[in-house]
């Protein structure tokens, strides 16, 4: 992939689109809110999360994500 790009595939396949939220992990409380993790794609056996910093440049970072779905 590129950089800040995350392809998750999931064990199973979702009947319907799931829901998926993702937050980016900061290091510290000085944190900038441009700095983010978004999905930008979403299919019922995957999603693609993007990672980027307080200049919206794409970067790899550490995230966390939660997605629920039938």
């Amino acid at each position: 992939q590129q950089t800040g790009i995350y392809q998750i595939t999931f064990d199973q396949k979702f009947v319907d689109y799931p829901s998926v939220i993702a937050t980016q992990h900061y290091p510290s409380i000085t944190g900038n809110t441009l700095d983010n993790a978004v999905v930008i794609s979403l299919k019922q056996e995957s999603c693609t999360i993007k990672c980027g910093n307080s200049k919206g440049s794409a970067s790899d970072r550490h995230f966390s994500f939660l997605c629920i779905g039938l």
